[in-house]
């Protein structure tokens, strides 16, 4: 194989539930995706056909889930007797982030510590 250009698509099911009221929110959303490709974005098996070297990418994310919540605990201490104790209590909230996606580390797929990124230096005159 002298030369011939690379070609990659993605095919993806998003989905996403949302709620929101006045004391508590939650947002959940999945994404099923595929990366397939061959050339230069992924390896090459067959150095005679480019045919052979389709198939999923080093970079494949095939599932990933995120969830993030929030729940406001309100003021469940009252009264003129339990002041100190309603002060360190009330009005806080709780709130959290869970994620979970399949497929190698990115960072070290990329060979460097930046995912191979970098940042255009100023000019100067």
């Amino acid at each position: 194989m002298l030369s011939y250009d690379g070609f990659s698509n993605y095919n993806s099911l998003q989905m996403a539930l949302n709620h929101q009221s006045a004391r508590y929110t939650w947002l959940i959303n999945y994404t099923f995706s595929k990366v397939l490709g061959q050339g230069t974005a992924g390896t090459t098996i067959d150095q005679l056909s480019a045919a052979n070297n389709y198939g999923p990418l080093n970079f494949d994310r095939r599932h990933i889930f995120n969830a993030a919540y929030s729940f406001q605990l309100g003021d469940p201490i009252r009264g003129h007797s339990y002041r100190i104790l309603g002060g360190a209590i009330n009005g806080w909230s709780v709130s959290g982030l869970l994620q979970m996606e399949t497929g190698p580390s990115l960072q070290l797929n990329s060979g460097g510590s930046r995912f191979n990124l970098t940042l255009p230096r100023a000019s100067r005159a």
